[in-house]
């Protein structure tokens, strides 16, 4: 008999736990200070929380977004953080330049 085993939840990391594990390593390679870390973890942490909140929404209606629509909704919320003083144009770099949008499935087991 086969058995199959589920991923246990700790083999798994998020988009946003990966971007916050780069930013620890600029900071410890010196490349980015521990304020920029932080102020970028902030806004990142908001930014991940209106896409969960987004793809919920998707779901429910039953609506699929194309990998351009979210880009263009990462687009428009870090251009928000930067609105509201929470990115700068000096830490709005490290933010645009990590992986690339996440999937429309990523965070679902």
């Amino acid at each position: 008999m086969t058995s199959i085993s589920a991923a246990t939840s700790s083999s798994y990391t998020s988009p946003l736990q990966k971007l916050q594990e780069e930013l620890q390593a600029e900071v410890k390679s010196g490349a980015s200070s521990s304020s920029d870390q932080s102020a970028l973890s902030s806004a990142l942490t908001k930014i991940d929380s209106s896409l969960q909140s987004s793809r919920a929404s998707d779901q429910s209606s039953g609506t699929k977004p194309s990998p351009g629509d979210l880009k263009s909704k990462i687009d428009n919320l870090i251009a928000g953080e930067v609105s509201s003083g929470a990115l700068t144009a000096i830490r709005l770099p490290s933010c645009r330049t990590s992986s690339s949008p996440p999937s429309p499935m990523a965070g679902q087991q």
